[in-house]
């Protein structure tokens, strides 16, 4: 199951996201050690598809996380952007349920973007448990161009995208 959304929906997020960039002292800290991991495939709108890999490893502060990430987006009839980054940041979301959110920066893109090592993310995902049952859910990774890595890093924790079930997809979220 797909869950679809106008794409327009998520503008006033994005437009918060930018506007709180420059507050570090938002940033959810924790030295619990935790993991994520997982593949997410999320569809907005019919318009945007992303599907993503990811590995998250936190043993101290939520800034010294490590980790990976692939992405491959598709908006409407443009080629497909494959991107790969490191994960910078792993907080918990407990309001959520077993989530976690992930931010990272971007370290290669194809075709590439413009100053791609400087550009960052920030995402959502919810372990829901294992099965038939159980849709686990991830957000499209915010920031896509739009953010630097230290705003993703100050952002991790502060705001996550709204959480939309995958489809094809499961995720682990797990405390250490």
């Amino acid at each position: 199951m797909r869950l679809r959304l106008n794409s327009l929906s998520v503008i006033p997020a994005v437009l918060f996201i930018l506007g709180t960039a420059g507050s570090n002292d938002l940033v959810a800290q924790s030295s619990a050690g935790m993991s994520a991991r997982g593949h997410v495939d999320v569809e907005v709108g019919g318009v945007t598809t992303e599907r993503y890999s990811f590995t998250a490893r936190r043993d101290g502060e939520a800034s010294a996380a490590r980790g990976q990430f692939q992405l491959f987006r598709n908006v409407g009839t443009a080629a497909e952007t494959k991107v790969h980054g490191e994960v910078t940041c792993l907080v918990e979301a407990p309001s959520l349920g077993n989530a976690a959110f992930v931010g990272g920066v971007i370290t290669r893109a194809e075709p590439a973007l413009a100053d791609d090592a400087k550009l960052g993310m920030v995402w959502t995902v919810v372990d829901r448990g294992e099965g038939r049952n159980a849709e686990d859910a991830g957000s499209l990774m915010f920031g896509f161009g739009l953010l630097t890595a230290e705003q993703a890093t100050q952002l991790c924790g502060v705001i996550g995208a709204p959480a939309l079930p995958s489809g094809r997809g499961n995720v682990q979220v797990s405390a250490r």
